[in-house]
């Protein structure tokens, strides 16, 4: 419905002016010094790009490689194996996709340990309308 809508796009694509080498740079010191811009203004560059690969590449290459190692599938269309240039391509291609799922993960977490845990699972809990603090 996202991808649909246009929504996906307008949230994770990242805009001209986040580009910006300038921008680019504070993005990047305001990531490593933990200092991060308030939520009200949205995805940052960093996460929108994390997310964008993570919805846009990740996924999408694990659903697929999932696909071409399965015998069941592989004997019904076995283009799905020469895809990845055999299923052992497709096994090495789903581990690097979980990796890479599993990566964001513990980044994701630690970044909500550092910047106001409570606050940020209230938020995504029950939204910004119901944030107090």
């Amino acid at each position: 419905m996202g991808l649909a809508s246009g929504r996906l796009a307008a949230v994770l694509v990242p805009t001209r002016e986040m580009l910006r080498p300038r921008a680019v740079l504070a993005d990047l010191v305001g990531h490593l010094t933990l200092r991060f811009p308030p939520a009200a203004q949205g995805y940052n560059l960093l996460q929108r790009l994390a997310y964008l690969f993570v919805v846009a590449v990740a996924l999408p290459v694990m659903i697929v490689s999932g696909l071409a190692m399965s015998p069941a599938v592989h004997a019904a269309a076995p283009w799905t194996g020469d895809l990845f240039g055999g299923r052992q391509s497709a096994r090495s291609a789903h581990f690097l996709g979980a990796l890479a799922l599993a990566l964001f993960f513990l980044v994701h977490m630690a970044m909500l340990l550092l910047h106001q845990p409570l606050r940020r699972l209230r938020l995504m809990t029950f939204g910004p309308g119901k944030d107090r603090s």
